[in-house]
C-alpha cells in the first residue's frame, strides 16, 4: 500500500531528520515528478494558534525569498490536524559532516552571505546559521541554507526576537 498523499500531491518516501518544530521527510511531488522536502509540524505546535500564525507568516515571507543559496519554499498548508511546508530538497551533505579547506569555507561563507541578505530583505532573521544547516549540493557544489525553524521576523519592538534561540556555539555574542 502506498503512503497517503499530503495535500493530494506529496508522497513521503523517507525521513530526513527532526527539528524544533517537527519532522522533515523526503517526499515525491507526484504531479511534477520531483523530490521535495516536507516539514510536518508536531502535534503540540500544531495546536498552538500563535505558533501556527507565526509559522504561516514565516512561510509567506520565505516563499518570497528567491536566492540560489536559500532553500525554496513550494507550498504550505494543513494536513491531518497539523501543518506542513513543502520545500526544495537539496541532495548533498551538510557542512558539519564535511572537511573543507579554507578557500572552500570562504566561498561557502560568501554564498551564504548573499542568501542571508535576501532573507533579511524579507524581514526575517534565521537565528540558527551553523554548519549542520548548510547543505552542499552534490551535483553542483552550491551551498544552500536550510532549516528556518527558529527564524523570526525582524522587529525593533519584538520581545520574542530578544529571547535566546539557536545553537549557543554559533550564536553572536551580543
Amino acid at each position: 500500500m502506498e503512503a497517503p498523499l499530503i495535500d493530494r500531491r506529496y508522497r513521503i518516501t523517507g525521513r530526513l531528520g527532526a527539528g524544533t518544530m517537527g519532522v522533515v521527510h523526503r517526499a515525491e511531488d507526484v504531479f511534477l515528478e520531483r523530490t521535495v522536502a516536507i516539514k510536518l509540524i508536531d502535534a503540540p505546535n500544531a495546536r498552538d494558534a500563535e505558533t501556527v500564525e507565526r509559522f504561516l507568516k514565516e512561510a509567506r515571507a520565505l516563499a518570497r525569498v528567491k536566492h540560489p543559496n536559500v532553500a525554496e519554499v513550494y507550498g504550505f498548508g494543513p494536513h491531518a490536524g497539523s501543518w506542513y511546508f513543502a520545500m526544495e530538497y537539496v541532495a548533498g551533505e551538510n557542512v558539519e559532516s564535511m572537511t573543507v579547506d579554507f578557500a572552500t569555507a570562504i566561498g561557502v561563507a560568501r554564498a551564504l552571505a548573499g542568501g542571508l541578505d535576501a532573507v533579511h530583505e524579507q524581514g526575517l532573521v534565521h537565528r540558527d546559521v551553523k554548519p549542520s544547516n548548510v547543505v552542499i549540493e552534490q551535483a553542483t557544489g552550491r551551498p544552500v541554507l536550510i532549516d528556518f525553524g527558529l527564524a523570526r521576523r525582524k522587529s525593533a519592538s519584538s520581545p520574542r526576537l530578544s529571547l535566546v534561540a539557536g545553537t549557543p556555539m554559533y550564536m553572536a555574542p551580543e
